[in-house]
């Protein structure tokens, strides 16, 4: 069975806050490694993160070019999102925005689940 990777670039973006800085998970393994290997062997369950840590995901993630996938919320209908557009209800914390905060904290819980995974099984 082969493992499964975190998209390139991932590692770049901020994870946690450690000392009150954004620190990414490569800033973990090189400055805190004792903090990263407690992450990836599951002795440490919460990381701190913020709504502005998860907007700067976002935000990191477009400017390595890396464009994320148009989303279709249904609200008051059916509507597209352009990155920037994602991006700035984000910020603004609009119910759409609040949901894209959301869906971010979700695939960050699933990044570090694939860590953890990749972890236990070298």
């Amino acid at each position: 069975m082969s493992k499964r990777r975190l998209p390139l670039g991932e590692e770049t973006l901020p994870i946690t806050i450690v000392e009150g800085k954004m620190t990414s998970l490569q800033d973990l393994e090189q400055h805190y490694p004792l903090l990263y290997k407690d992450l990836v062997s599951r002795k440490v369950f919460e990381l701190k993160v913020s709504d502005e840590l998860l907007v700067s995901r976002v935000k990191q993630r477009h400017a390595q070019g890396r464009v994320a996938t148009i989303y279709r919320m249904v609200h008051d209908g059916v509507k597209e999102f352009s990155p920037e557009e994602q991006i700035e209800e984000m910020e603004a914390r609009t119910p759409t925005g609040l949901d894209f905060i959301k869906a971010e904290s979700k695939l960050l819980e699933e990044e570090l689940k694939v860590l953890c995974e990749n972890y236990a099984s070298s």
